[in-house]
């Protein structure tokens, strides 16, 4: 998990420009919603959203394979591209502010800070070179795995919404009013103060606080039951690499056996 991890900070680091990006140009949402991203494996670009200009619409995104920002049209044509090796981030910043004017944009500063603040990583304020391609495929593996559940939970409930990145804590997530009395969260979160490794996460959330007595026995993952967060946790490390489909599998008993306990305490 060493390598997933350093690419997940450095991933996170970098995104923050993304989410800069998104602040400075989109209409504020209560939800934060308009600062966060998507994970596209097919591109293999972090995006951000939807962006409107006189030419039509841009999307702002960084690109794994070459390791660049990019500006991309409705068509996915690269517009302009920004390198990241051998760069830092304020150069980074720089050369961005200095293209806005060629994707018909107007300036701003986009080394204003964010409203919160992330850990110190290894690669903060340091020249970045690109991941190394173990940790990418690593991470480009989880991350994929984490957009599929989370549109199949979506699917599986019946409730609409979007599965997107949060810059914040960085977690691929979805949550769904699945009953009146509840709603579920679920998602891929880094390693944070809760678990020292990345993980899977599911939790419910009612009208009241649910008692966590008479828990189901999960077959994958383990109960959290402490004052800081209370659901389901699924570890990263002990999740198979080597087969797709019985990562998959063992994600969906996870999902199913921990959401039917939810279910069965909520009115």
């Amino acid at each position: 998990m060493q390598e997933y991890n350093r690419t997940d900070e450095q991933i996170h680091y970098l995104s923050q420009l993304i989410a800069k990006v998104n602040r400075s140009f989109l209409e504020p949402q209560d939800d934060d919603s308009h600062t966060n991203l998507f994970f596209d494996p097919l591109s293999r670009r972090v995006y951000g959203r939807w962006v409107t200009t006189p030419a039509g619409p841009l999307i702002f995104a960084l690109e794994l394979d070459n390791f660049q920002f990019q500006w991309l049209d409705s068509r996915f044509r690269v517009l302009q591209k920004i390198t990241v090796a051998g760069k830092d981030l304020e150069q980074i910043e720089d050369e961005t502010m200095k293209g806005l004017d060629g994707v018909g944009l107007a300036s701003v500063d986009l080394r204003q800070p964010l409203h919160f603040k992330l850990p110190s990583y290894s690669v903060s304020g340091k020249t970045q070179n690109k991941p190394d391609s173990a940790g990418l495929a690593q991470w480009q593996f989880f991350r994929s795995l984490a957009n599929d559940t989370a549109a199949a939970v979506l699917g599986h409930f019946q409730v609409t919404g979007e599965v997107r990145i949060w810059p914040h804590h960085f977690d691929t997530g979805i949550s769904g009013q699945v009953l009146k009395s509840l709603a579920i969260g679920f998602g891929l979160a880094m390693a944070d103060n809760l678990v020292n490794e990345p993980y899977f996460y599911l939790a419910g959330y009612g009208e009241e606080p649910f008692e966590y007595t008479g828990l189901t026995e999960l077959d994958a993952g383990t109960w959290v039951t402490g004052d800081s967060w209370r659901g389901a946790l699924l570890p990263l490390i002990e999740i198979p690499e080597n087969s797709l489909s019985d990562a998959r599998d063992m994600l969906h008993r996870f999902v199913l056996k921990s959401a039917a306990w939810y279910l069965e305490q909520s009115r």
